[in-house]
């Protein structure tokens, strides 16, 4: 969808086996993913985000001219509110930048590569970079593309939230709510892969790509050439 929606998405919805059958899976198609019922966003990467608080889903593809930009004259990123600037200091950008920009890079063309190996039903290739891992009697190690989604969490708060008015997070929430969207596609494509649904999978893949150019739509506005390049998926 293109617009901002509402409606009956504070419905529970949780990122099991049994939700994933939401979607009727003769009928998949990424619109249908992304205008799920979200609920109290159980199973997200990070639960607040912008949807959870705000109860408002956020578009598939992010147009970014559809932020409102506050940007005063004096103010290389950000808005003054009541004479406290939300301006997020060059090296806390760098910083949160060098740390993790590469690894999420790695994570995310990881994910975006995923389609030879689901057309060619390579499932364990492809479960073995979306698995969220686990450290119970079946310990199984994190896949490259959910580490990556962790990070992308942590650089997102250090590139858009200011110590100086920590109350404006609108930017990082933003940011979060893509992160959860390719969260979802992540785990939607495990389950798909168990299944060996190419189709389901490959509509996972899509909307994860959707999720992941929209993120680095919200978080390129605050990496400057000070704080190293922009941000973009590699494979195609």
């Amino acid at each position: 969808s293109s617009g901002l929606s509402t409606g009956m998405n504070r419905r529970v919805f949780c990122v099991s086996g049994a939700a994933l059958t939401l979607v009727p899976r003769e009928a998949i198609a990424v619109d249908d993913l992304h205008d799920r019922d979200r609920g109290t966003n159980k199973g997200t990467i990070i639960s607040k985000d912008y949807y959870f608080e705000n109860g408002v889903v956020p578009p598939r593809k992010l147009d970014i001219s559809q932020i409102a930009i506050k940007q005063p004259e004096f103010n290389a990123w950000g808005s003054c509110v009541e004479n406290s600037c939300t301006y997020v200091p060059l090296q806390q950008r760098y910083t949160g930048y060098s740390k993790y920009a590469n690894l999420i890079l790695d994570g995310a063309n990881r994910f975006a590569s995923l389609k030879g190996p689901i057309e060619g039903g390579e499932w364990d290739t492809v479960i073995a970079a979306v698995d969220r891992g686990s450290n119970g009697a079946e310990k199984r190690p994190t896949g490259i593309v959910v580490s990556a989604l962790l990070k992308a969490v942590l650089m997102g708060n250090a590139l858009l939230i200011s110590e100086n008015n920590a109350n404006d997070i609108r930017d990082a929430l933003l940011a979060r709510f893509y992160v959860n969207e390719a969260g979802y596609a992540a785990s939607l494509m495990a389950e798909s892969a168990k299944e060996g649904d190419k189709s389901r999978a490959l509509a996972a893949l899509e909307l994860g790509v959707d999720s992941w150019n929209s993120y680095f739509a919200v978080v390129n506005r605050a990496i400057v050439p000070k704080v190293g390049e922009r941000l973009a998926l590699t494979v195609k």
